[in-house]
């Protein structure tokens, strides 16, 4: 006997005339989503030229060795805290877009999914911090101070309710003040010339802060959920259907991830220095591609419904325009790479260059993938994406064994470009439900807009 939530899952109708905002905040078509877009990139951009200046100096201020061991109990905390999300980012989104209209379904979903991870949250942390005791990986203080952020990011689940709506303008808000607040705290630490522990405590409070503030601006919208509107059995529901999407997403961040825990294994913290440096710069740009396909989702969503050859055409044209600017940046990068890491960072990450320049490529696979994503959500198809990401992690596994031994940090980058191709552009073409759209992608990568 299906619950009302799952009735509710299982439908599909859709009146695309409203986009369920209050009362005269509502907004159709185009204009509105790239507005969207527009506060979702303006927060991302501030925080890449602030954030990159700063961790720049935090690299140059800690070395090769304590900023690997931040990197490692960073990377840790980021593999196991996957599954205090649930998986349930994206199907989120999805069900309060269809389901726009009924305001008290919507401060449902959020108590109740938020009650869920903060249970699981604990659960990780306490997972986070065996791991480290129990098989040395990392220094045990560091990651138990670091894991603490895993349960405020809970709270995400306010952003995801903006999305919904497109209303991206208020989370953006919230987390700029709450960045900025913490940017003068890490300052203030480097000045001081303070140690990693203290960089540590900095970033779980941080995570902290986003919290409150994004509680102030749920608020400030006018939306209140409370204790009465929890129902552990609906968040259970979304649970049972996106578990695929939790395991996707613990496979990607294997893939993306645990390059620097092998490193860490295998060669020691300061080869972990080296690749968090390159990676960082690599990874500062994927605010671009992150913004525009979660701005548009909600309009894939609704498109779907509506006309499906137009809805697949949009979907090729997101492509383009992300494969575009990823040619754009990994070309200017891979020209710059040598004199940008001198320059940022000083001659003890010189080799990082090297690194760089292979990372900056797989941007090209990463937007791809993001893009992709998009339409394995809207067609309520998951088990796509986890067997993508396992193929993926499985791959980069297997070739950071055989190529950290012989190329060190530049080996584990070379696995990662190798593994996200396997994962978001090659794996299309074995499944005959994904061949198409693996077509659309070489399209895009050869630039071709029909």
């Amino acid at each position: 006997m299906k619950t009302t939530f799952q009735n509710k899952l299982s439908s599909v109708s859709l009146d695309d005339s409203k986009d369920g905002a209050p009362p005269n905040r509502s907004k159709s078509g185009l204009s509105k989503i790239l507005k969207n877009s527009g506060w979702m990139a303006a927060e991302q951009v501030i925080r890449l030229i602030a954030g990159l200046f700063v961790g720049i100096w935090i690299a140059r201020h800690l070395g090769p060795n304590s900023y690997g061991s931040l990197s490692l109990a960073l990377a840790l905390a980021t593999i196991v805290g996957i599954f205090a999300t649930l998986g349930l980012n994206r199907t989120v989104v999805r069900e309060l877009t269809l389901h726009a209209n009924e305001e008290n379904f919507g401060k449902r979903i959020v108590a109740s999914v938020l009650a869920w991870r903060l249970l699981f949250s604990f659960i990780c942390y306490a997972v986070t911090v065996g791991i480290s005791l129990g098989f040395g990986q990392g220094d045990p203080l560091l990651v138990g101070i670091v894991a603490a952020s895993i349960a405020f990011t809970s709270f995400d689940v306010i952003d995801h309710y903006f999305q919904s709506k497109t209303a991206s303008r208020y989370s953006a808000i919230a987390r700029s003040i709450n960045f900025f607040l913490f940017l003068c705290t890490k300052l203030g630490l480097l000045l001081s010339g303070a140690d990693v522990v203290y960089f540590a405590i900095a970033t779980s409070l941080e995570a902290m802060g986003n919290a409150v503030a994004l509680c102030f601006a749920f608020r400030t919208y006018g939306i209140r959920p409370g204790i009465k509107d929890i129902d552990m059995r609906y968040g259970w529901s979304m649970i049972m259907h996106s578990w695929p999407e939790l395991f996707a997403g613990f496979a990607c961040l294997i893939f993306m991830r645990i390059d620097q825990i092998m490193l860490g294994n295998m060669i020691g913290d300061a080869a972990v220095g080296e690749y968090a440096v390159a990676s960082r710069l690599a990874e500062a740009w994927y605010f671009i591609p992150g913004a525009l396909v979660t701005s548009s989702f909600p309009a894939i969503v609704r498109q779907r419904t509506q006309d499906s050859v137009l809805y697949l055409k949009r979907l090729h044209q997101l492509m383009l325009v992300m494969v575009g600017i990823s040619y754009l940046v990994a070309a200017v990068v891979t020209l710059l790479a040598p004199w940008v890491i001198s320059t940022l960072f000083g001659e003890a990450y010189t080799s990082s260059a090297a690194i760089l320049i292979v990372l900056i490529w797989s941007g090209l696979f990463v937007s791809l993938g993001t893009a992709s994503g998009s339409w394995i959500m809207a067609e309520g198809k998951p088990m796509l994406n986890l067997t993508r990401n396992v193929a993926g992690a499985l791959a980069n596994i297997a070739f950071n064994f055989y190529l950290i031994p012989l190329y060190g940090p530049l080996g584990a980058a070379i696995g990662t470009l190798g593994s996200l191709s396997i994962a978001y552009f090659f794996s299309d073409f074995l499944n005959p439900r994904t061949r198409h759209i693996g077509i659309l992608k070489l399209k895009a990568l050869l630039l071709i807009w029909k």
